[in-house]
């Protein structure tokens, strides 16, 4: 079974689709479990590694609104429909609670709305709203949405984090064609969209110390410590016992712990350049709980292990926050969504230029 398939945030059953007029610009690439083992040119940056956002220009340099695709740049082959390790806590992290509780009374579909690249800011919230809003209404002409921004807790983080926006007072076909799609560029402009009642995702940790190749033949090896070291972890078993609200209505509790133990995945990422270089393995795991705070305390659970083997000492590891899409599985430079190969990397967000088209 794969443990991230369960989480897909694609629910456009039945949803509408977008107008004739309005040609979709992204299909990013496969996030299966094989698919993960790359070798890109740099695994993360030094920004990722210091754990501070990378800034980049949110708009193509490309200024046609037919295609973003160059025949260097041509479109992947498929979509991804999850960002790994993006749950409730870390979707709303900048959120304050006087906010947060506003937006769970309003009535009606909600949609999140994030813009790739974007950082926590006070500046140029106005603009930010417009520029959502038009992208909304090529979408979806006949949309009134209200759209809410959220005063951050503080506007000096220095790290990639989601700086979100709330799209609401739309119909429930309309908020589940935005999240089935989760990413979209339109007129140069890239935003995500997911639901506001945010599933938890099946991403639980990253990996180092295993000194083991990129390999399928060393994912299943370090499957099988992580595997053992849970079961043999007697918190774990009670936690899964007690929180079980994801996981299928097993009658013998057991089950539900050798339920989840059997949802292990892991991928290897090398990183660096070189055949030697270290390999961390991202861990996934089909969370027992979609409760946020209970989520979060499964997080630190599985995290606090020291997965000790014959091969090294697994420890959990922080490694990557990506800048574009804020997952948590891989860095900004690897990131699968394509608006990470259009951006003029190295420059500051330049939001004239959207005040001139």
């Amino acid at each position: 079974m794969c443990a991230r398939s369960l989480f897909s945030e694609d629910n456009s059953d039945g949803a509408s689709t977008a107008p004739d007029t309005l040609e979709l610009l992204i299909s990013p690439v496969s996030r299966s479990p094989s698919a993960r083992v790359s070798y890109p040119e740099s695994i993360f940056s030094s920004d990722d590694l210091a754990g501070a956002s990378t800034s980049a220009s949110i708009f193509a340099s490309a200024r046609s609104s037919t295609s973003l695709y160059t025949n260097v740049t041509p479109p992947p082959d498929a979509t991804p429909r999850l960002i790994q390790g993006l749950n409730r806590h870390e979707l709303f992290e900048v959120v304050r609670q006087e906010t947060l509780h506003e937006w769970e009374a309003a009535l009606g579909p909600k949609v999140v709305i994030f813009i790739a690249n974007d950082t926590v800011t006070n500046r140029d919230i106005h603009l930010r709203v417009s520029l959502i809003r038009r992208a909304l209404l090529k979408i979806f002409p006949d949309a009134d949405p209200i759209i809410g921004s959220a005063e951050p807790i503080s506007a000096c983080i220095n790290r990639p984090v989601v700086f979100p926006f709330l799209i609401h007072r739309i119909s429930e076909p309309y908020s589940r064609r935005l999240i089935s799609q989760l990413c979209w560029t339109i007129d140069g402009f890239t935003f995500f969209a997911v639901d506001f009642v945010r599933p938890a995702t099946s991403f639980v940790m990253t990996l180092t110390g295993l000194h083991l190749p990129s390999s399928p033949e060393s994912n299943r090896t370090v499957e099988t410590v992580v595997r053992r070291w849970l079961r043999d972890t007697q918190s774990v078993a009670s936690f899964i016992r007690q929180y079980h609200d994801n996981l299928p209505g097993f009658t013998i509790t057991e089950d539900h712990v050798e339920f989840t133990l059997s949802t292990v995945e892991v991928t290897g990422t090398r990183l660096g350049f070189e055949a030697d270089s270290p390999v961390a393995f991202n861990v996934y795991i089909i969370p027992p709980t979609n409760d946020a705070a209970h989520h979060l305390a499964w997080m630190r659970e599985v995290q606090g292990i020291t997965y000790f083997a014959d091969c090294g000492t697994g420890k959990a590891a922080p490694l990557f926050r990506c800048s574009t899409c804020k997952a948590r599985d891989h860095s900004s430079t690897s990131c699968p969504f394509p608006v990470n190969q259009l951006l003029d990397v190295g420059t500051n967000i330049d939001f004239n230029y959207f005040r001139m088209h």
